[in-house]
C-alpha cells in the first residue's frame, strides 16, 4: 500500500555545518510526483511533503559549491534524513 508523507532533510558540508538557500529538487523516483522543490534554511533544514511512500527518490541538490544529486529510500511517513555534502 502507497502512502503520502514529508521527508525533513539536512544539508551539510564537510566540516558538518549547515547548508542554507540550497535548492532541493525530486529529479527521478519511484513513483509519480509533481514538481516539488524546497530551499534549506540556515539550520540547512529543507521539507518536502506529499511524497508516496514507501519509494526511492533522486534528489537534486544546487548549492553555492555546485550541483549534488543523491538518492534516498523513504520507508516510513515523517523521515529524517543528513544529506552531507
Amino acid at each position: 500500500m502507497v502512502t503520502t508523507g514529508s521527508v525533513k532533510g539536512i544539508l551539510k558540508n564537510k566540516q558538518g555545518m549547515p547548508i542554507a538557500d540550497a535548492a532541493v529538487m525530486i529529479k527521478e523516483g519511484s513513483h509519480e510526483f509533481n514538481d516539488m522543490a524546497s530551499i534549506s534554511n540556515a539550520q540547512g533544514e529543507f521539507f518536502v511533503s506529499g511524497i508516496a511512500i514507501p519509494g526511492t527518490y533522486v534528489l537534486q541538490i544546487n548549492h553555492s559549491s555546485g550541483t549534488t544529486t543523491k538518492e534516498i529510500n523513504i520507508q516510513s511517513p515523517d523521515t529524517v534524513i543528513i544529506i552531507n555534502l
